[in-house]
């Protein structure tokens, strides 16, 4: 067993009470994302080894988590993430809300008594957005890098080709269980559909400095995500408003958490994308911008 296979688990199955790692555990802890740097490191290895040799290892036919610029999914959804960009270079307001949508109490919501259900339909959802991408040999096991933690849950660019400005691929990585806090959780396939949503941010000329607000259109798609996994756990009406008892505050205005989720839900679906409806006329009115 190599240092990459030491790492993996696969998404975590048990559902007794040390299933989900506490956020105290993980809240930027340096020697967790040493643990991440180990398993980018490992990846990179990985892929030193198969040009040196030529040959795509038979153990990795998808190194878990691994993506190369070449893919579709590399970069898919750049056009959105930099409307965003020009939209928070130009208005202050827009662009706090890349930190105010980042905050923990926004994400890990659900309660512990709904686990066990929310972890199949979670699953369910997560799987049918893999299908999204049309990628052969792309899995639930394989389609991130699933740590034995607790780590971070994040995505790391590398670059391997000399001169080149932009990455030649991304490593995905994400707790093997979900995160606990004070009774609630994050379910680890919202945690990976985050992460995965950021290697469609990165594209062969992507320059580092165009990160800014990368955090707007994942967080947004989390809640509205985790906002219908609550619905289906509790056998509930999609269009329902849900009291989360959390809010985030941009300009002058408190917007409730089940509020935002079913506003922008709507909206994508009206649009044809997250990133259209954040930019558009009624996302800002909403938004009180």
């Amino acid at each position: 067993m190599n240092d990459l296979e030491k790492m993996l688990s696969g998404p975590r199955e048990s559902l007794n009470t040390e299933r989900g790692y506490r956020l105290e555990e993980v809240d930027f802890n340096t020697a967790y994302q040493e643990r991440n740097m180990k398993y980018f490191d490992s990846v990179k290895e990985e892929i030193r080894k198969e040009i040196k040799t030529g040959n795509r290892s038979e153990r990795y036919a998808r190194i878990p988590g691994n993506y190369r610029a070449s893919e579709g999914i590399f970069g898919s959804r750049r056009t959105e993430f930099m409307k965003i960009a020009i939209l928070g270079n130009r208005l202050k307001e827009f662009a706090e809300l890349d930190q105010k949508i980042h905050k923990k109490s926004l994400h890990i919501v659900l309660p512990k008594e709904i686990q066990e259900r929310a972890d199949k339909i979670s699953q369910e959802i997560y799987r049918e957005h893999l299908k999204n991408y049309d990628i052969e040999d792309m899995n639930v096991s394989n389609s991130v890098g699933w740590l034995k933690g607790p780590v971070m849950d994040c995505t790391k660019a590398y670059f391997d080709t000399v001169n080149r400005k932009g990455p030649d691929g991304a490593v995905a990585m994400v707790n093997d269980r979900d995160l606990m806090e004070d009774g609630k959780f994050r379910s680890r396939y919202v945690s990976a559909i985050h992460e995965i949503t950021h290697v469609e941010q990165y594209s062969p000329d992507f320059d580092p400095k165009d990160e800014r607000f990368h955090e707007i259109i994942p967080c947004l798609q989390d809640i509205i995500i985790t906002d219908e996994i609550y619905k289906k756990a509790k056998d509930m009406d999609i269009e329902e408003e849900l009291d989360y008892g959390t809010s985030i505050k941009i300009s002058d205005q408190e917007i409730q958490l089940g509020e935002m989720a079913n506003f922008y839900r709507e909206l994508e679906s009206e649009k044809g994308t997250l990133g259209d409806a954040l930019v558009s006329e009624e996302s800002l009115a909403f938004l009180g911008l």
